[in-house]
């Protein structure tokens, strides 16, 4: 069975997946995320996505002004954010009780239902 994946921009980015079986047929399978981590945490690190009044806040990775709050990028649901991690956009994380970080796209992963 082969599968495509499409990205589809409306009010929110959804991934889609594609599913062709043998008989040429298809079927849209939606994905929803149910949680971004790191790839490699630290022990007892629980960090969660930043979440603002704004939204998910996130960086564009270029130049060195990129942890400056007027290039932050807001998204309001996790699919946005996987869609901008996909993009290579960095996310901001934060441990409770602790300070923020900007984490590289290539550094999270994400976990879908």
């Amino acid at each position: 069975m082969a599968a495509i994946y499409l990205l589809l921009a409306n009010s929110a980015l959804m991934i889609q997946r594609v599913d062709f079986d043998e008989s040429g047929g298809s079927k849209f399978v939606m994905r929803k995320v149910l949680r971004i981590k790191r790839v490699a945490p630290v022990e007892s690190e629980t960090e969660q996505p930043l979440v603002t009044f704004k939204g998910y806040k996130m960086a564009d990775p270029g130049g060195p002004d990129r942890p400056r709050p007027s290039y932050a990028i807001f998204h309001r649901t996790l699919e946005d954010v996987a869609g901008g991690l996909q993009r290579g956009l960095s996310l901001w994380m934060q441990e409770p009780q602790k300070g923020e970080a900007l984490i590289p796209a290539n550094k999270l992963r994400v976990v879908y239902s």
